[in-house]
């Protein structure tokens, strides 16, 4: 009835070639974002225009084909828009699984917890920013309650353990946790940092929210995480390390306002950003292409 395109290379600009010949309706998927991609890429991300010439690219290989476009957040189709996509443009979340759910709420009178556990997840590489947490925590004035743990691999693992190493008034757990083991990290925490520079969507936020888990985000124009946050202590600039952990120092202070606001992160994540949820709108976004 409908054909989905993931990405735009080969084997999905040939689907896309034969579904049209034979009348089938295409949509597609806008998942490969050019910042991301260019971020690892050394010395070719300092090329002028680089990244509206990949935007170009994507759309002359297959998207100027297609009607329907699916993108993961409001960031991705406000970059679509300003780079001349004329498609019609669904915002659907990747959603999240419902293993990840809410955590007993903390006591909004009892003093924070010691350790403090600061939680991270995702790529140990350079555009997630692991370092400027690192930091933050060692300039909180909490420092020496604070356990950090960072869950992922990559690239800088080694780095961002000897410096924390370095930094930390307590040994930091920095490296891989089995994805089955996430939801119960994830509740076993007291806050989640978010210091991402560029993100299409940041799925571990959304994970994280949903756990209950209230979050401290990095405001970055290349990153879509920052649209989860719900107040101003949720934000901080992307890369200033200060301000961080004033953040952090003001969620262990005030421990009413984490119980309250955990709770509604865990509510507005359900509602919002369910695999539930986001089904049905794929769903509605592929039927309306089809005529339906």
């Amino acid at each position: 009835d409908v054909v989905h395109i993931y990405m735009p290379f080969k084997f999905g600009r040939r689907a896309a070639k034969v579904a049209h010949q034979m009348g089938i309706p295409v949509t597609a998927g806008f998942h490969l974002q050019p910042e991301n991609v260019l971020y690892s890429a050394g010395p070719l991300r300092r090329i002028p225009g680089i990244s509206s010439f990949l935007y170009w690219l994507f759309k002359h290989w297959l998207y100027k084909h297609i009607d329907d476009i699916h993108g993961r957040t409001e960031m991705t189709a406000s970059l679509l828009r300003a780079h001349g996509y004329k498609a019609k443009l669904h915002v659907i979340s990747n959603g999240y699984s419902p293993v990840y759910s809410p955590k007993k709420p903390a006591d909004p009178d009892a003093s924070a917890p010691v350790p403090f556990r600061v939680i991270a997840s995702g790529r140990l590489a350079s555009e997630k920013d692991q370092i400027t947490l690192i930091k933050a925590v060692s300039m909180s004035r909490h420092a020496g309650d604070i356990q950090l743990v960072i869950a992922g691999t990559g690239p800088l693992k080694q780095y961002l353990k000897f410096r924390a190493g370095r930094l930390l008034a307590r040994k930091a757990d920095i490296g891989f946790h089995k994805h089955a083991d996430m939801p119960d990290l994830l509740r076993s925490g007291d806050l989640f940092v978010h210091c991402s520079i560029a993100d299409i969507e940041s799925v571990s936020v959304i994970e994280a929210m949903a756990c209950g888990l209230v979050p401290v985000i990095a405001a970055s124009e290349l990153s879509a995480a920052s649209q989860f946050a719900l107040i101003d202590e949720s934000l901080f600039p992307v890369r200033d390390a200060a301000l961080l952990a004033r953040r952090i120092d003001w969620w262990i202070a005030h421990q009413a306002e984490r119980a309250e606001w955990g709770e509604k992160y865990a509510e507005y994540t359900k509602a919002h950003y369910s695999v539930e949820a986001s089904v049905h709108k794929f769903v509605d976004m592929e039927r309306k292409a089809i005529g339906e």
